[in-house]
């Protein structure tokens, strides 16, 4: 809902009146970079004993798109994104117990779709359409007992219907916002020793803001 309010309140106060570029003919080419650090501190206890730790993440993201509109406010595209996560853990003093050092992270992702636009006056609306995902993540858990280190493997493919928001501040630059999906997804997960298989079909709703900007040429 707060998205939805966001989208509308900047479409009231544009003052371009211009229509977005979704002929047929014209592409769009968008994606989106982010980089994030952060830093907790844990505590952990054994009986008398306890040990205070600090642990510092930082992740870096980055995924680039691309679609060609085959007919009038229809497109079909693909994108591609890579992600990488690492949390280093660091102790006052020696832990009572086995606790983790490093975890890292990271994930591969590649799709395909294809989107019909349903736009107000052009600027404001949403998309809607078909779409299959590949997605590929690789863990490494380090502990101060070797012995206790794990690494896992997950590959999955999801297939399904997405929904987006989607606001054009001006002719040529697009914003969009993921709603949720319906989709099938099937997954297989490789743990040190492990390996589980897993199959779901679920409506997906987005609780947060994720946005993506893309650039229209073309026509």
């Amino acid at each position: 809902m707060k998205k939805t309010l966001i989208l509308i309140l900047i479409a009231i106060g544009g003052t371009f009146s211009v229509k977005a570029q979704t002929q047929k003919g014209n592409q769009l080419l968008g994606g989106f970079l982010g980089f994030s650090t952060g830093s907790g501190t844990n505590n952990y206890t054994n009986g008398q004993n306890g040990t205070n730790s600090t642990d510092k993440t930082s992740s870096f993201s980055i995924g680039p798109s691309y679609s060609y509109f085959i007919a009038n406010n229809l497109d079909l595209g693909a994108s591609i994104g890579y992600t990488d996560q690492k949390t280093n853990y660091s102790y006052l003093r020696p832990p009572a117990s086995n606790a983790p050092l490093v975890y890292d992270s990271r994930s591969f992702a590649s799709s395909i779709y294809l989107r019909k636009y349903f736009l107000y006056n052009g600027k404001i609306g949403i998309r809607t359409g078909p779409y299959a995902q590949y997605f590929f993540t690789k863990s490494d858990q380090n502990y101060i007992d070797p012995a206790s280190n794990y690494n896992y493997q997950i590959r999955s493919i999801n297939a399904g219907l997405g929904l987006d928001l989607v606001y054009f501040p001006t002719k040529k630059l697009g914003l969009s916002s993921s709603i949720g999906s319906l989709a099938y997804n099937h997954s297989t997960s490789n743990q040190t020793y492990v390996q589980t298989k897993s199959d779901s079909f679920a409506l997906n709703l987005s609780s947060a803001v994720n946005l993506s900007i893309f650039y229209s040429f073309g026509k």
